[in-house]
Formats: C-alpha cells, sequence, structure tokens
C-alpha cells in the first residue's frame, strides 16, 4: 500500500475523508528541519521568545514523553522523531486530549531545530497562548489550520498576515509554554503539530501522523 491509499484509509477511519484531496494538495514540506539542512529559506535569524539556546533541566509534564531516534535521510542526520500520540491525555490546565503529533527533538536544544511551514498559506495566528507557548496558525489555500506550536522563537520579520509558501521558515523548535508568557522547560524540547478544518461551521481536528509519514518520504 503505498503513502497516498495509507493516508486515505486512515482518513476514512476519521470520518474525515474529504479532506484528502486539500491535504494532498496542499501540505508538500515536513514541518522540521535540521538548521545545517540545504533547505535554507530565511536564515537563521530569530526574535521573540529569545535568541536563548536553550540546554536546561527539563522535565515530565502532562503526560508529555520523549519519542523517537534520530533518522537520516543521505548525509544529513535529522535530530527528530515522533509517533502517534494523538488523543493521548493531557493533564496540565484540566483533563483534555491531545490534539497533534509531538515531533521530539533527539541530541538537540530549543532554538536548534528549524520549523517550516507544510503549506502555502497566510498567517493567521501568532504570539503566545498558555498551553501551546510560541505559536503560529497557518491558513492553508485549501482551507486547512496548520497548527505549529511550543517555538523557541520566530523567524526574523514574521507577522500576522503575511504570505508564506510551503518551505518558509516559520520559527525554531522550543520548549514554551504551560504558564504565563515566556514560560520554557515544563517539557522536552519538540513541535507540537496540529491539524483543523472546518466541518459545518465546526473546528474540528483530524490525527496528523499518517500525514506526517507521507511527507517524511519527501525529506
Amino acid at each position: 500500500m503505498d503513502n497516498a491509499q495509507e493516508l486515505m484509509q486512515d482518513l476514512r477511519k476519521q470520518d474525515a475523508e474529504a479532506l484528502f484531496p486539500k491535504l494532498w494538495q496542499d501540505a508538500r514540506c515536513f514541518p522540521v528541519r535540521s538548521s545545517d539542512s540545504t533547505q535554507q529559506n530565511g536564515g537563521t535569524q530569530r526574535e521573540n521568545g529569545g535568541s536563548r539556546q536553550s540546554g536546561g533541566t527539563q522535565q515530565e509534564n502532562g503526560g508529555l514523553r520523549q519519542r523517537g531516534g534520530s533518522q537520516q535521510n543521505g548525509s544529513l542526520s535529522k535530530s527528530w522523531g515522533f509517533d502517534d500520540g494523538y488523543g493521548e491525555g493531557r493533564s496540565y490546565g484540566g483533563s483534555r486530549r491531545h490534539e497533534g503529533i509531538d515531533i521530539m527533538a533527539v541530541d538537540a536544544d530549543a532554538g536548534e531545530l528549524e520549523v517550516q511551514s507544510v503549506s502555502d498559506g497566510t498567517v493567521e495566528q501568532m504570539g503566545w497562548l498558555e498551553l501551546g507557548g510560541y505559536r503560529v496558525g497557518i491558513r492553508s489555500p485549501g482551507g486547512l489550520y496548520f497548527y505549529y506550536a511550543h517555538l523557541d522563537s520566530y523567524a526574523a520579520g514574521l507577522q500576522k498576515g503575511d504570505t508564506v509558501k510551503a518551505g518558509t521558515l516559520l520559527g525554531y523548535m522550543g520548549d514554551t509554554g504551560y504558564g504565563q508568557e515566556g514560560t520554557r522547560g515544563k517539557f522536552p524540547v519538540h513541535l507540537h503539530f496540529g491539524v483543523y478544518y472546518d466541518k459545518n461551521g465546526e473546528e474540528k481536528t483530524i490525527d496528523p501522523y499518517r500525514l506526517l509519514r507521507c511527507l517524511e518520504t519527501k525529506l
């Protein structure tokens, strides 16, 4: 079974099969890349959330856990990993379920891995959220909302309302959130990646795990 068939099958299980054409057309890049990748877009400057290179103590919080291992793509060692944690329980801020996938840093500190847009689109939201820390929300041409949370910092010059392309640098993976603005180190460094869509006027989310596996093959 190829990637497209697996994604379609997964969406069918989630009663979101109608999303397949939009996802397959709009989502074109994996959301994380190493800063030494040849796929540079936007430089290495950063702002808002600090140029701090995080080491520091990290601790388990709200059910987050370290996942995965480093992966290889040619000569490039990718310092991240992920598994399907969608729907897992979270405790911070009250009992809730996880609405995305955590892409975990492996042997990388906050600010070292670049976060890029998976799609073309418009920066619809950015700034601080207690649960998401420094986050960015991109609305794609197909109407999907791609959500990137816990950033260490943003790409220099990125602003709400900007138009971006797939592969545009959005910021840097971090460990922000679970507190007042600027809170760091409550959990391991990772990117929370979510996909939202409108269904009859109601915001819905899907498990993006299979989508990420498809995008991973494009690295």
